[in-house]
């Protein structure tokens, strides 16, 4: 079972790789998760080691 918080540590650091500064990765992927979910950042915070909700990938990719 992944956790949100994995896939979100996954994704900040493909942004990194890419070149963006790491803070900003952290704080741009938190943005693009909780908008993929329709999170506010209360849900965000207290649902990141949760398993990662269905058909979330499909949702953050195209972001």
């Amino acid at each position: 079972m992944t956790t949100l918080l994995a896939r979100v540590s996954a994704a900040r650091d493909q942004l990194v790789a890419a070149g963006i500064d790491e803070r900003d990765a952290t704080i741009d992927v938190e943005v693009l998760v909780r908008h993929a979910l329709g999170w506010d950042r209360a849900q965000y915070l207290a649902r990141t080691r949760a398993p990662v909700p269905p058909a979330f990938d499909e949702r953050l990719d195209p972001l």
